[in-house]
């Protein structure tokens, strides 16, 4: 699967505002809400102009490098967010967002520690645990990327994004009954989550339970995947 989209999906963006009532802050809650609905232009031209407003408002800068990001303009990106975090230092979530970009870039590295840092900044916050498991986990450090995955899950039971994850580099580690119980709770929260019974049907034919395997498949394929049907043919045969 590309990377880039890997992160597209797996990171998940939650920046907060503070806004008063004068202008630049009407523009910045007036991007937000146009970045909300995917405009994203318009949310780029209002943040800009919310800078030349005042130039020291690092949400501005923030904002606008998330929507250079998911439009693909990656330089761009980094320039907002090194800005907004030149000029808030500890700004969580300008750290978290340009750890996205980075990792996307493949700069896995520098996107942990900036993920480390928005830990560090808010270490009740369960996205800077899950983010950080992400880009380890592409540095092939499944042990340190599982860590990461039950804190957030601690942080946060609900989180089935962190179960599929801790599922995923459970069962590329080979802890094929560890990754099936994972799986299982994003079916419990999420019944209709036809990936899920994918994942945990793969993880249970390769654990020898070939018959509980297509029975997983079997419901996939009921939901009209057709994947699960390419699969059942190897599997199921």
């Amino acid at each position: 699967m590309n990377k880039h989209i890997i992160f597209l999906t797996c990171f998940l963006f939650a920046v907060s505002f503070s806004f008063s009532q004068n202008s630049a802050s009407t523009l910045l809650k007036s991007a937000k809400e146009k970045e909300n609905i995917r405009n994203y232009q318009s949310a780029i031209e209002l943040c800009t102009k919310a800078i030349e407003q005042r130039a020291d408002f690092d949400s501005a800068f923030c904002l606008r490098g998330i929507v250079y990001f998911k439009l693909g303009e990656f330089k761009k990106s980094l320039n907002d967010l090194n800005h907004a975090i030149k000029l808030n230092p500890k700004y969580f979530d300008a750290f978290l967002a340009r750890g996205v970009t980075r990792a996307s870039r493949e700069n896995y590295f520098d996107a942990v520690n900036d993920m480390s840092k928005a830990v560090e900044l808010n270490s009740a916050d369960p996205k800077a645990y899950y983010n950080r498991a992400i880009a380890r986990a592409f540095m092939s450090d499944y042990n340190g990327a599982v860590e990461d995955l039950n804190k957030a899950i601690e942080l946060k039971s609900d989180y089935t994004e962190a179960y599929y994850s801790r599922g995923y580099w459970q069962d590329v580690s080979g802890n094929y009954r560890k990754a099936i119980d994972d799986y299982n709770k994003v079916i419990q929260l999420d019944p209709k989550n036809c990936e899920a019974y994918i994942a945990m049907a793969t993880a249970k034919y390769l654990n020898g339970e070939k018959n509980d395997a297509c029975t997983d498949l079997s419901k996939a394929i009921s939901m009209g995947s057709i994947k699960a049907e390419e699969l059942g043919n190897v599997f199921c045969k």
